[in-house]
């Protein structure tokens, strides 16, 4: 039978079931971007092309029956529960599911995208399914609307006979949060009997009522983050605390299995509250039914890293929120967090401290003025291109490059405020959702650092300047510099920031009151900071006394021509930097406060 003729068929019947969603579909337009393909075995399946022409198969290219069936042998079908399917794809694991099931099973479909199903009902015969009055289909909605109507329509059923998840891996590996808030939905967690159990015994026990805690923590195996986790861990550690630490990668490498393994975890260990750094490994439903206290700290802006779905769901009065910048603290409050602290960042004394360099490191690092960091050049590339393929409206164009030149020429102007004045000026863009211009505005807040780290370098690069970071470097200020690639965290910048005479700080938009790691590891090493201007460098350091700071780019070749001419005064300046921070800015400092503050908030056992 003809595509055409299939889905006629299939919508005649889908318009008695939900004739809402016949018409979405009757009017879903076609594109490029999903493609049928007939494997081997002359069965068909689809890709989905990326923004980069990339093709994404969604089922097997040889045999998708086969690859349904394995799915479906992981389960038992003994007695009727409630089936959730996350994404269908061509729906080959749905229909091997409808053979499985007895009458008295219920199957929610949740499919993000329209023309995925589309496809489907242009394949194959869906009459059975679409009869079924068992069978809901969910596709193309808003994920809050998704939980909420399963909550309205399905707690009871859930509760009563239990939860199965059938995972479409391919579909959630394109829309991972999508699914992964769903699945992370409280009542999807009471719905699973392994989980249920689980929370049942974690509830029970008593936390934070001894000294020494227990604390559950992540570790992740790249960026600077993991850096910071592992230097909070060993601080907790060195205060009395014990902390059992979750390896990532490893743990969320199956997808069916990592809540629930949490789960168990978190039986097992007990803990009097669990820590992570910028969401990392959090699952704030589980936590919340299990009244597990948990604290986050954000070292990062919490509106670029995780989406305003997962942060709603930490909105818990289990949650604890640590900022290390003030800026986002009404932001936060205003989604419904109650408990928001301020906790800068720090440094590691034990990494970072005055050393004895031998003379070949001498030889390698020692300079007048060094800078450590990355051009940003990639994002900045990557954001024209981006635009640039799908705006070809000159003045457009030039409205986004008018924005990020006035953020460079002041990060410690709001993004949002930028954006509004030259709308205001031109008279566009406008945007249907807050969310598109949210997005927009924090790549454009990022975009623009590259023009901004180009100025100063372009300032500064006629003194002895050894400059580490990525190759970007070279297209933003030529090759008449002296870069010298990447540099590890540990092993190299002690040895940089001990050698060089003026380290040099350029601090990210993202960061409109916070202070950066440099200012404290360069401190640590007993080394001479030359930093933008941040309010908390004069609120945790003594300006001029402890730190020095410039205001614009203007104003750096005057100051590094100063203090490279009057060393006594330098040295001055990092002594007294180093006695500040190691009295007061240590990741000891900083998690003590973590679970003094956690202790004062939940040491009443709550019922």
């Amino acid at each position: 039978m003809e595509r055409t003729n299939i889905l006629e068929r299939n919508l005649g019947i889908l318009k008695n079931k939900d004739p809402h969603l016949a018409e979405e579909v009757t009017l879903y337009p076609e594109n490029d971007r999903v493609e049928l393909h007939i494997g081997k075995l002359g069965l068909p399946t689809i890709s989905l092309k990326d923004d980069s022409g990339k093709r994404t198969l969604l089922h097997s290219s040889y045999d998708p029956i086969k690859e349904a069936l394995q799915l479906l042998d992981r389960f038992s079908f003994i007695r009727p529960r409630v089936w959730l399917l996350l994404g269908l794809g061509l729906g080959y694991h749905f229909f091997e599911l409808l053979r499985r099931i007895t009458s008295s099973d219920i199957i929610i479909v949740v499919e993000k995208r329209m023309d995925f199903f589309k496809r489907s009902l242009e394949t194959f015969d869906w009459q059975d399914a679409l009869n079924n009055k068992k069978i809901k289909l969910i596709v193309d909605q808003d994920i809050s609307m998704v939980i909420q109507e399963i909550r309205e329509r399905y707690s009871t059923e859930i509760l009563k006979v239990g939860l199965g998840i059938i995972r479409h891996n391919p579909s959630i590996d394109l829309y991972p949060h999508y699914y992964l808030i769903l699945e992370e939905d409280r009542l999807i967690l009471r719905g699973q009997e392994e989980i249920r159990w689980n929370i049942e015994k974690v509830r029970s026990y008593k936390r934070l009522a001894q000294k020494r805690l227990k604390v559950l923590s992540f570790r992740l195996p790249t960026t600077i983050i993991r850096y910071i986790l592992q230097d909070s861990i060993e601080s907790l550690r060195e205060l009395g605390h014990i902390v059992k630490v979750i390896e990532l990668p490893e743990f969320w490498g199956s997808r069916g299995g990592c809540i629930k393994r949490l789960s168990e975890e978190l039986k097992d260990f007990r803990p009097d509250f669990v820590f992570s750094v910028d969401h990392v490994g959090l699952v704030p439903h589980l936590f919340s039914e299990m009244k597990i206290p948990y604290a986050c700290w954000f070292v990062d802006n919490p509106f670029f890293w995780v989406t305003k779905e997962r942060l709603l769901q930490s909105a818990s009065e289990y949650c604890s929120l640590f900022l290390w910048d003030r800026t986002y603290i009404e932001k936060l409050k205003d989604l419904g967090f109650e408990h928001i602290h301020f906790l800068p960042l720090a440094t590691n004394p034990k990494v970072f401290r005055k050393i004895d360099l031998t003379e070949e490191d001498k030889e390698k690092h020692r300079c007048d003025l060094s800078f450590v960091g990355s051009s940003t050049m990639d994002i900045l590339e990557e954001f024209y291109a981006f635009y640039q393929n799908r705006i070809k409206n000159k003045k457009l164009q030039s409205f986004i490059r008018e924005i990020i030149e006035e953020q460079a020429k002041d990060p410690l102007k709001r993004i949002e405020d930028i954006i509004k004045d030259a709308q205001e000026r031109l008279g566009f863009p406008s945007f249907e959702k807050t969310s598109a211009k949210d997005s927009f505005a924090l790549i454009l807040e990022f975009a623009s650092m590259a023009t901004y780290r180009k100025e100063i370098i372009e300032n500064v690069k006629d003194f002895d300047l050894h400059l580490y970071g990525d190759d970007g470097w070279r297209d933003l200020v030529g090759d008449g510099i002296d870069l010298r690639g990447l540099a590890n965290y540990y092993h190299d910048l002690p040895k940089i920031y001990n050698a060089s005479k003026i380290n040099l700080t350029m601090t990210m938009a993202q960061m409109k009151e916070a202070i950066n790691q440099r200012v404290y590891d360069v401190s640590a090493c007993g080394g001479f900071v030359l930093s933008d201007y941040r309010p908390d460098l004069e609120r945790l350091f003594e300006l001029g006394k402890e730190v020095v700071c410039y205001r614009d780019s203007g104003e750096i070749k005057t100051l590094c021509e100063y203090f490279l001419n009057h060393p006594e005064e330098r040295k001055k300046i990092a002594a007294y930097a180093q006695k500040r921070v190691l009295k007061e800015h240590t990741y000891k400092h900083r998690m003590k406060q973590v679970v003094d503050t956690m202790v004062k908030t939940y040491g009443v056992v709550r019922s």
